[in-house]
């Protein structure tokens, strides 16, 4: 790229690195927090939220507008991880039950018992698509 006259390509890359580790902790100390709080249920956004409100989690992601804002910002956040293997959980979709009782999408968390993991390496890696997720 420089000899192709495009500068700069890659100065940034320390910055970006710690960045990826700080987001790769949020999540597994999400994900560790959730697994402690509600093992393998399904659960919805909100009670997530609520969970992230209790424990000042995932504060970054969720940012400092309204609480529906938070829930929405949160709700994109656990999509875009859908099917990832987060600190030896898989997040899947799932249906889950609100306060009402009725039934609505929410996510639920999978041990991976054959996945091994060191303390100093969190692994959040797409794996293919997997036709038994329910939506």
């Amino acid at each position: 790229l420089q000899h192709a006259g495009i500068e700069g390509f890659l100065e940034n890359r320390k910055e970006v690195y710690a960045q990826a580790d700080d987001e790769a902790a949020m999540w597994r100390e999400f994900v560790e927090r959730w697994w402690e709080a509600h093992g393998n249920q399904p659960v919805t956004v909100k009670e997530l939220y609520n969970l992230c409100e209790e424990k000042e989690l995932m504060t970054w992601v969720r940012g400092d507008h309204t609480e529906r804002s938070q829930q929405c910002r949160l709700g994109r956040a656990l999509k875009s991880a859908r099917d990832r293997v987060i600190a030896g959980y898989r997040l899947r979709t799932a249906y889950a039950k609100n306060a009402t009782g009725n039934r609505v999408n929410g996510y639920q968390l999978c041990e991976m018992p054959e996945h091994q993991e060191s303390q100093d390496q969190v692994e959040i890696e797409p794996d293919g698509l997997d036709l038994a997720v329910p939506f």
